[in-house]
C-alpha cells in the first residue's frame, strides 16, 4: 500500500473570514474550514512550527497569498492541517487566534479582490473542447448569440450577499420585457 492510501483525508474548504466583532471594513484572514469551526491559516502555520513542522511558519494570512504560493503552499497547509488533526481540540483552543466556531466568524468572499476572473466560454476551442469531452457536438446557438464577459473582479462578492445591481438589472430585464 502506498503513503497515498495511508493518509488521513480531511475535508477542508479554504475561506476568508472575520471575526463578528471585528469592524466591517476590516481585511479578512484566511481559513480553513472544516465542520463548524475555522483554523485561522497564518496561525496554524505558527502552532504548527511550535509543534514540529517547520515549514508551517511560512502560511500567509491571505487566500490570495496562499494561492500565489501555488502547490507549495497548498503542501504546507495540508502539511500543518495534518497535525492539527492529530492534537486534542483543547490544544488548539488553547492557541489565540487559532481556532474559531464558524457561529463566531463571518465569511467573505473566498479571494476578496481577485487580481483577474476568466471566462472561457467566450473562445470558440475552448466550449468545443468542453463539448467534446462529454460527447456532444457544438450548440449552434453559441454562434447565433453574441457572448459578451466584462472580467473584472470588482462584483465578487461574500456568501449570501445580496446584490443591488443584480437586483436592479432584474427589475429592469423584467419591465424591458
Amino acid at each position: 500500500m502506498t503513503a497515498q492510501h495511508n493518509e488521513v483525508k480531511l475535508a477542508v474548504k479554504i475561506v476568508t473570514y472575520l471575526p463578528k466583532d471585528a469592524p466591517a471594513h476590516s481585511e479578512g484572514r484566511a481559513g480553513l474550514l472544516r465542520d463548524d469551526a475555522i483554523l485561522d491559516l497564518a496561525a496554524l502555520g505558527a502552532w504548527a512550527a511550535h509543534n514540529g513542522v517547520a515549514a508551517g511558519a511560512k502560511l500567509p494570512d491571505s487566500t490570495l497569498a496562499l494561492l500565489r504560493l501555488g502547490p507549495v503552499g497548498m503542501d504546507l497547509a495540508r502539511e500543518a492541517l495534518a497535525l492539527a488533526a492529530k492534537a486534542r481540540p483543547e490544544d488548539l483552543r488553547g492557541e489565540a487566534g487559532l481556532l474559531h466556531d464558524l457561529s463566531a466568524t463571518r465569511l467573505r468572499s473566498p479571494v476578496p479582490e481577485p487580481p483577474s476572473v476568466r471566462d472561457f466560454y467566450a473562445f470558440e476551442q475552448h466550449v468545443k473542447a468542453a463539448r467534446a469531452k462529454r460527447g456532444v457536438g457544438m450548440i449552434p446557438e453559441w454562434y447565433e448569440i453574441p457572448v459578451s464577459t466584462s472580467p473584472t473582479p470588482l462584483p465578487s462578492m461574500a456568501p449570501r450577499r445580496t446584490s443591488l445591481i443584480r437586483a436592479s438589472a432584474r427589475s429592469w430585464t423584467s419591465s424591458w420585457r
